[in-house]
């Protein structure tokens, strides 16, 4: 178990550095709310390393750094692959590629299968990953109509990356949508689209599924 005050000094910059905050954290990990909280206010005296070793993934540092065992401070930020530097098309496993705008909505689109495409090698081991064809263009000029994005399902979201939205209305229709994700609230999920810039929250009872796009292909 980590008590000392460095500790708290480092996890408190790492969560400012990635501008979210110690209950979202809790939350991202599968914590209680005021797991991360409660140690930064004193209220409680330690954190468990498995807790911190999560914790320092999701703030992109490095454990060493966090619990005060080295003073290399963060860790490379991870780089989104395209499928220019993979050779996409050389990969065997095929995986369903999604799509099909869905009319008078910007950005969103349908959950139906319009092809089978190849899999990037570190997603075959991956239980059920998928592709999307980008529809609309909310999310230039990082993504543009027609990109192919490629899903991890097994990874949760974290603050910035770009994600993948199933959500299914009160009329029980289901939509998908390509966002940049903000955070988990109470309320729901926060995303925003780039082009105008733009929040949304998408409450929890809607939500179906968030997934991280691990690969852009263009």
């Amino acid at each position: 178990m980590i008590t000392n005050d460095l500790l708290k000094e480092r996890l408190k910059e790492a969560i400012e550095k990635k501008q979210t905050n110690p209950t979202e954290l809790a939350v991202q990990i599968g914590r209680d709310r005021t797991y991360f909280r409660d140690f930064l206010k004193g209220k409680k005296r330690s954190v468990g390393n498995d807790a911190l070793a999560q914790a320092a993934e999701i703030l992109e540092v490095s454990l060493e750094w966090l619990n005060g065992r080295s003073g290399t401070s963060f860790a490379v930020p991870r780089a989104m692959p395209h499928a220019s530097d993979l050779q996409v098309r050389n990969f065997t496993k095929m995986i369903p590629l999604y799509g099909q705008a869905v009319p008078d909505i910007d950005g969103s689109f349908s959950f139906t299968e319009i092809a089978n495409v190849p899999c990037p090698p570190k997603l075959t081991t991956v239980v059920d990953p998928y592709a999307v064809m980008v529809s609309g263009d909310v999310m230039e000029p990082r993504l543009h109509p027609s990109n192919v994005v490629y899903v991890d399902p097994s990874r949760s979201p974290r603050r910035g990356d770009d994600v993948v939205l199933k959500i299914q209305n009160r009329q029980d229709i289901v939509t998908g949508y390509i966002r940049e994700y903000v955070s988990l609230t109470e309320s729901g999920a926060v995303v925003q689209q780039l082009n105008p810039p733009k929040k949304t929250t998408f409450k929890r009872s809607e939500i179906i599924s968030i997934h991280p796009v691990y690969l852009i292909e263009k």
